[in-house]
């Protein structure tokens, strides 16, 4: 008995820690798209995708970013905007193989299949 807790146990832990972001090369990856608005802003209210379950994406993948299938914390701020005690965020399940975009449009944020 204790012999399988332990072994859920740890099943658990390596799942929690197992960071969302895939290689873009994956196949099997989710792809999120930010769109980006055209009107000029400065470089430090850009807006993009911040964080993917808590785990910190790379400037470098700020408007792009692949990302394992599954139900995922999106945490995003939208061009223009400032925030106070961390960014917002938006949950959304991420299908196999699959292009979506997040949008802010007239202060509503969208996840969506790319196209839709």
């Amino acid at each position: 008995m204790i012999k399988n807790i332990a072994i859920v146990f740890m099943v658990l832990v390596f799942a929690g820690c197992s960071a969302p972001l895939a290689s873009s090369s994956d196949a099997n990856a989710a792809t999120l798209t930010f769109v980006v608005s055209p009107e000029p802003q400065p470089d430090n209210r850009q807006g993009g995708i911040f964080q993917i379950n808590g785990h910190d994406v790379p400037v470098s993948s700020r408007f792009i970013v692949a990302m394992r299938p599954g139900y995922h914390r999106i945490s995003y701020l939208c061009k223009g905007s400032m925030y106070v005690d961390g960014y917002p965020a938006i949950w959304s399940r991420f299908k196999v193989s699959t292009r979506y975009q997040i949008s802010c449009i007239d202060g509503s944020v969208r996840i969506a299949p790319a196209g839709a």
